[in-house]
């Protein structure tokens, strides 16, 4: 991840940054979630647990 920002998925908006900070608190290591490749970085949910748990 290079900066700051937001990024919208599937009607949701999460903020991104490659640092943690008060609205970035929840790091992700990066990889592939879904078949889609995620970069690392800090977001603003743990949105990643939620795709795990989703059956393919």
């Amino acid at each position: 991840m290079a900066r700051d920002g937001r990024v919208a998925v599937e009607g949701r908006t999460y903020a991104v940054s490659n640092r943690p900070g008060g609205v970035t608190p929840y790091y992700y290591a990066g990889g592939e979630v879904a078949g889609r490749r995620v970069p690392a970085g800090w977001y603003s949910v743990p949105w990643w647990m939620a795709a795990a748990a989703v059956p393919v």
